[in-house]
């Protein structure tokens, strides 16, 4: 669905951005790039049970089904996704990691917002927007 040179930019993109956005580096970008990663492919094969376990878990799980739902339904309308930017957010009770992604098809582009946090030393999507 996505070309490579979308995929390699993307990781590409998110290393250097956060990377330079956070103290701990290299290693936490490394691991928020493969949880986006793992996140997608969950996704993109509609395998919404195992991809909510990336997902912040509410009452019911019903925010996970609905994130997953809607990376499912931006992965199926664009042809490719890059990073516009990213950063960390101190405002909220707990850090969090946002990264603006661009999903494209054709010559529109529709962005969205992702909001992670770290629990228990992993990433975990809180919300998009």
């Amino acid at each position: 669905m996505q070309n490579i040179k979308s995929k390699y930019f993307f990781y590409a993109l998110v290393l250097l951005i956060i990377a330079g956005s956070q103290s701990s580096g290299f290693a936490q970008s490394k691991e928020l790039v493969k949880t986006i990663d793992e996140i997608f492919k969950l996704c993109e094969t509609k395998n919404y049970p195992t991809a909510s376990k990336y997902c912040v878990q509410t009452k019911g799980n019903r925010g996970a089904n609905r994130l997953t739902k809607k990376i499912s339904a931006f992965l199926s309308i664009s042809d490719s996704y890059t990073i516009e930017g990213a950063q960390v957010s101190n405002k909220a009770k707990q850090e969090e990691h946002i990264v603006n992604i661009s999903f494209s098809s054709g010559g529109r582009k529709i962005g969205a917002e992702f909001i992670f946090v770290m629990d228990k030393n992993k990433f975990l999507l809180k919300d998009i927007n």
